[in-house]
């Protein structure tokens, strides 16, 4: 799909999704498969927010994704931070 996407707003919405889908699995996930998850996150979560740019601040996909961003490091990975440097800076 991600392939078929044309614009900012189509890829920023399935990199979000892929970034939430694998932030879920990571909340249960143990040893590896969380390592590989976690790393999955941070790879469509860093596309997302390197074509989140070009969307307007008040963007519904952008808000979306600008709340999930930080919600991952503070409640998956517990680093507070990461968490309220990436929802200062965003």
């Amino acid at each position: 799909m991600l392939e078929k996407a044309g614009d900012s707003e189509a890829k920023v919405f399935f990199y979000r999704i892929k970034g939430d889908y694998n932030s879920y699995i990571s909340e249960y996930a143990e040893n590896k498969l969380k390592q590989q998850v976690s790393d999955g996150v941070s790879n469509a979560y860093k596309a997302a927010n390197d074509l989140e740019k070009d969307l307007p601040a008040s963007h519904p996909i952008s808000l979306g994704f600008e709340l999930n961003y930080p919600v991952y490091y503070l409640q998956v990975l517990g680093d507070h931070a990461k968490a309220f440097k990436i929802a200062i800076i965003t």
